[in-house]
């Protein structure tokens, strides 16, 4: 009995909600109608009206029933609509230019609404199905705000063309007061209460009991004035007499009527139209799931407003979609199934089919105040909030956008957002230094770990070594800053100039244009111009653009460049050809004292290793290190030669294989041979003998690694520090 009781009060309760869903939906639905057919003074209304009241109970069913939030309310929605309304008068408008008929006008109007929807439905679907439901993050939030602002401006003239039926003008403006100061009062009266009274009292009641207080207003004023019907309507406080159609569809409108060239003049306010309803879509979607914490499938939004629109189309009708405002409305009303969206929307379908006649005696003020109040409340969120959250630069282009679509029109404003919006971007991100680190000599990201003499060297002549790393993606303000800083540098007196492409994101044709005119610098001085990391397209786009590769030279990645620049200062130095042969003497005496040197010698054991030869492997224990007196040998992770990775480099002069002495855990990589090298092993054991006879040599040695390791972590920290 219990659960009986339950089922039947949400039942109850989804019944009420949805009561209270469908004034709102009828009454917008009305509104709208008013909104978009109201060219030639409103001749067509009454068709103009079923369209609209067949797209809320299409579109508004096939959500309820699919949607993946039960309780969603969807429809005609004020900002597709205000873009709608501009496109209808402006086909109305070019058929009459060129002598066309009533019947003309209607039919091809009806047909470019009904088939962008359809259209719209079509690739709403396309993208749900591809998983493209948060589209709305590449949209700049400033073009957002004043195509908003734009449309509540639309929506405010629409407004004011309910009230007096002509085409605005700044006579007709003027005139308004005297020639319908009733509707006008009401219409403010209904405006004013919608925009103020949320300041003390919200409540989710409060649009629909405004709505009823103004129809109820509105009669009694006529009643006590003593104003009869006829006169009401001349007054335009009510609507002439109405015989609501039931819309035409799509498939039963007479293609011989349409217009085709006019509606191709069009599309583009019918895309733009499209575009603004799929970003409202995504934004209202997103409010829902911040308002009721729940989560929803953005995906399938867009699938179920796809389908809608199909249908709704199909059916004769207008773009559609789920609602923000109605749809918490009906949550705070108390709704929790799908039962109040499916009622809401065969209540709607019954007032055009069943009480069409009804829908002429709704009051002109009321809905006329209830778009003012959509109109203004747009462009006071996007106009006036905005002013203090936003910087300059973005505010400015709201303002933009709103005076291109005040003074000409829509799609200009469209065209003026996005091209502001890029030459937004193109300045912030100029300001963004494409340079991530400079670097000179005194930083080592090589791989090769030199002896302290060869480090003294490369310290000496580290002014001849400049380098960028770079970042982003390069074009004409950041390949310039890249430009003057080598410039500067070369002038200074570098003969190797390092670009690391590997945090590039790609570049335009001034980045090439750039190292042409770098290489250009270089040749002439005898300069290496090195590029490292670079990427297969942006190579193949570099030399698209002219760059030759011949006069370059080019690695896989940083540090193989900077090896390669290490390598060459050493050659050209006077001390390089004899350290090829240095002694493990010389070696060692630089190191340690006399004695100890000596003493430290006792326990090597000389070891020829040939180029290739597999010095220890990883996972061997680390029982003995090694002191590299000639020849090079490579750190690999993996003995695989598609997927060795170079990790480190021994050149000659230094020590290797300690880390594992010292920790006495396993090797962590293989060490190679890279030329015919000359090792002088120490063993553990030795070691552990050297403490029982020369306790001082022990002493040095532990020292010397301490040292080793410290200066080797500190190196490694820096390049580090400067790659991520």
């Amino acid at each position: 009995m219990s659960s009986f009781a339950e089922k039947s009060r949400r039942i109850l309760t989804d019944l009420l909600a949805g009561s209270l869903s469908s004034l709102l939906v009828v009454a917008y639905a009305i509104s709208f109608g008013a909104l978009i057919f109201s060219f030639d003074q409103g001749a067509f209304l009454s068709q103009g009206m079923s369209v609209t009241l067949i797209s809320s109970a299409v579109v508004g069913l096939v959500a309820a029933i699919f949607s993946s939030l039960p309780i969603i309310v969807a429809g005609p929605d004020s900002l597709a609509t205000a873009l709608i309304a501009i496109t209808a008068s402006g086909i109305a408008a070019d058929v009459h230019t060129i002598g066309g008929q009533p019947v003309e006008v209607i039919a091809t109007v009806l047909f470019a609404l009904a088939s962008s929807a359809v259209i719209a439905g079509m690739i709403f679907y396309i993208l749900g199905h591809l998983r493209q439901g948060l589209l709305m993050q590449y949209l700049p939030y400033p073009v957002v705000g004043g195509f908003l602002a734009g449309s509540g401006y639309i929506i405010i003239i629409g407004a004011l063309r309910l009230l007096i039926g002509t085409e605005l003008n700044l006579t007709n403006l003027l005139a308004i007061p005297h020639k319908f100061p009733l509707s006008v009062l009401l219409a403010t009266l209904i405006c004013l209460a919608l925009l103020i009274i949320p300041r003390w009292w919200k409540h989710y009641l409060l649009i629909p009991l405004t709505i009823i207080v103004g129809i109820a207003l509105t009669y009694l004023a006529i009643f006590i004035l003593g104003i009869d019907f006829e006169t009401a309507r001349q007054d335009r406080v009510i609507f002439q007499p109405l015989q609501v159609e039931t819309a035409v569809p799509l498939p039963m409108i007479n293609f011989s009527d349409v217009n085709w060239r006019v509606i191709l003049d069009h599309a583009g306010e019918l895309i733009v139209a499209m575009g603004v309803s799929l970003l409202t879509i995504l934004m209202n979607t997103t409010g829902i799931e911040v308002m009721l914490k729940k989560d929803l499938d953005h995906d399938r939004e867009l699938k179920v407003a796809g389908i809608s629109n199909i249908l709704s189309g199909l059916a004769g009708g207008i773009f559609g979609y789920q609602f923000f405002n109605r749809t918490n409305i009906n949550f705070l009303a108390g709704a929790t199934g799908r039962l109040s969206g499916i009622f809401s929307s065969l209540l709607c379908l019954g007032t055009l089919l069943v009480f069409p006649g009804v829908v002429a005696y709704f009051p002109r003020p009321v809905l006329a105040g209830l778009l003012a109040y959509v109109g203004i409340a747009l462009m006071h969120a996007w106009v006036i909030k905005t002013y203090r959250q936003l910087n300059a630069y973005e505010y400015g282009l709201i303002i933009l956008i709103l005076t291109v679509i005040i003074f000409k029109g829509f799609m200009l404003g469209v065209l003026a957002g996005i091209t502001g919006a890029c030459v937004l971007f193109a300045f912030h991100y100029g300001r963004i230094s494409a340079v991530k680190h400079e670097f000179s000599g005194t930083q080592n990201f090589s791989r090769c770990i030199r002896s302290a003499d060869n480090l003294e060297i490369l310290k000496v002549h580290s002014n001849q070594i400049f380098g960028v790393c770079l970042r982003g993606y390069i074009f004409f303000g950041s390949a310039h800053e890249i430009f003057v800083k080598c410039r500067e540098k070369i002038d200074k007196g570098t003969k190797f100039n390092v670009l690391d492409f590997r945090q590039v994101l790609g570049l335009e044709a001034s980045g090439g244009r750039v190292l042409l005119r770098l290489l250009d610098i270089c040749k002439d001085r005898k300069i290496a111009l090195i590029l490292t990391a670079v990427k297969p397209q942006i190579r193949q786009q570099l030399e698209s653009q002219g760059v030759s590769f011949a006069h370059i030279l080019a690695f896989d990645d940083l540090a193989e460049g900077i090896q390669y620049v290490e390598e060459s200062l050493l050659d050209h130095h006077e001390s390089r050809s004899s350290e090829s042969n240095i002694s493990i003497e010389k070696q060692l005496a630089f190191h340690f004292s006399d004695n100890c040197h000596r003493h430290l010698l006792e326990y090597l054991k000389k070891s020829l290793v040939n180029k290739g030869e597999i010095i220890f492997k990883k996972g061997e224990p680390g029982d003995h290190l090694f002191f590299l007196c000639q020849g090079r040998v490579n750190v690999l992770g993996t003995l695989n030669e598609e997927n060795a990775a170079k990790l480190n480099v021994f050149s000659d002069g230094t020590i290797f294989g300690e880390t594992a002495v010292l920790s006495g855990k396993p090797r962590n990589a293989y060490v190679v041979a890279d030329e015919d090298c000359v090792l002088y092993r120490l063993t553990i054991e030795d070691i552990n003998r050297m403490g029982k006879e020369n306790s001082a040599t022990l002493l040095e040695l532990q020292n010397y690694l301490l040292v080793t390791l410290a200066s080797r972590l500190s190196s490694m920290s820096q390049t580090i520090e400067i790659l991520i």
